[in-house]
């Protein structure tokens, strides 16, 4: 088994350099999605200023900001919550990772989009919600397919369309760009 034990932390400098920027909460949920539905069993979140339990008098590591107390409430971790109720609704475990219902486009290694999928359900993850064709498991390849986007920053699922499950879609989020993520979930 393989846990993703060291991902992108939070508000740390990327290449731990300022000027490339730092990384925020959409790498943490990229990271996380693109780690467990390829078949990591775990994940952990990290930040930059919690690790180091950085505080006013203590000399700050690696460009810590605000002490680890503030950073307790930063954006990425608040979104695991949205990936936890998203597994717990379903027989995760009893799944499996699914790349080959990602049918089309290729992608660079930032933009992968993967899929999961179980007895009854398939999630797709797209990380800067380009379109991708999409096919559908086993189980739905004979019914109506019930399609919903979840907003993995705020946890709210809204209703897509529905069809057949016998063949490919082309699924376009709401939105697109880094930091507009979706997960397209199929029952």
């Amino acid at each position: 088994p393989v846990l993703d034990g060291e991902p992108r932390y939070e508000n740390i400098p990327i290449n731990f350099k300022s000027e490339n920027g730092r990384f925020d909460d959409a790498d943490v949920r990229m990271t996380l999605y693109q780690s467990v539905f390829s078949g990591a069993f775990g994940y952990t979140y990290g930040c930059n200023e919690v690790w180091q339990m950085y505080a006013p008098g203590r000399e700050p590591m690696i460009e810590a900001q605000r002490p680890w107390y503030e950073s307790l409430d930063l954006p990425g971790a608040g979104d695991l919550i949205h990936f936890r109720r998203l597994v717990e609704s379903v027989d995760f475990f009893g799944g499996a990772p699914m790349q080959r219902l990602i049918v089309s486009p290729e992608q660079t290694d930032a933009d992968c989009a993967v899929a999961y999928a179980g007895e009854g359900y398939a999630f797709y993850y797209m990380p800067y919600g380009h379109a991708v064709t999409i096919a559908f498991p086993d189980w739905a390849q004979t019914k109506t397919v019930r399609l919903e986007w979840l907003n993995p920053r705020d946890g709210e699922l809204t209703f897509y369309k529905e069809i057949e499950g016998g063949e490919t879609f082309e699924a376009v989020p709401p939105t697109q760009g880094k930091g507009n993520d979706w997960v397209l979930i199929a029952r």
